[in-house]
């Protein structure tokens, strides 16, 4: 039972995620400019955002996710 709770999470989890990239992806000509696209560096920052622990989301501290 608790194997399948587990599985149904991690499900939802994966599906929250791909929702997300999805989601940054409408945004990604907003992080181009005439020389760079910031795209993958604005995703790697929510996804760290979102692991960082609850009051403790910030830049200074994406690296410790």
């Amino acid at each position: 039972m608790a194997n399948a709770i587990g599985s149904e999470t991690d499900a939802m989890l994966k599906n929250m995620v791909g929702n997300l990239s999805a989601h940054l992806e409408d945004y990604h000509e907003f992080f181009q400019n005439e020389t760079a696209d910031g795209h993958e560096l604005s995703r790697a920052y929510i996804m760290g955002l979102l692991k960082t622990e609850a009051g403790k989301r910030n830049l200074e501290r994406i690296n410790e996710g």
